[in-house]
């Protein structure tokens, strides 16, 4: 018998390599977490969050100290539990997922829209933070 080795543990490390600041912890994904994309843009980076089914209004973001939360919940037809399902192959649930913020982000200005099914969260830097990323020093 080969035994083969779980690459769940390489891939927090993969992540913090790409976003230092996030937490790994923010990757850890349940069967109902919704799947997500983090990209470094010129000014921050923006978060898509795939999440079909559910209307802005069964959303809510939020913001405590350092920590995002995005939760999401579905109301249930009080008829849906007498439905007799010949063939049923995904089921739309709530779902929260929560995500360490770097330092460097301004959470003053973060801005959240929600159009067919993807949420989009930008996160801009604060402004003092754009120079300390990413300089040019010179050799003496």
């Amino acid at each position: 018998m080969t035994l083969t080795k779980s690459r769940l543990g390489f891939y927090p490390s993969l992540m913090e390599d790409f976003f230092t600041g996030f937490s790994p912890k923010s990757f850890q994904l349940n069967p109902q977490s919704p799947a997500i994309n983090i990209k470094e843009v010129e000014n921050g980076y923006e978060m898509e969050l795939s999440a079909p089914g559910f209307s802005k209004n069964e959303i809510e973001v939020v913001i405590d100290e350092n920590t995002l939360t995005v939760k999401a919940s579905k109301e249930r037809a009080s008829d849906a539990t007498t439905d007799q399902f010949k063939r049923r192959e995904f089921v739309i649930a709530g779902f929260e997922r929560n995500f360490e913020l770097p330092d460097t982000v301004d959470q003053q200005k973060i801005n959240v829209s929600y159009n067919n099914g993807l949420l989009e969260i930008q996160l801009p830097l604060k402004k003092e933070s754009k120079s300390k990323l990413k300089r040019t020093l010179s050799i003496s």
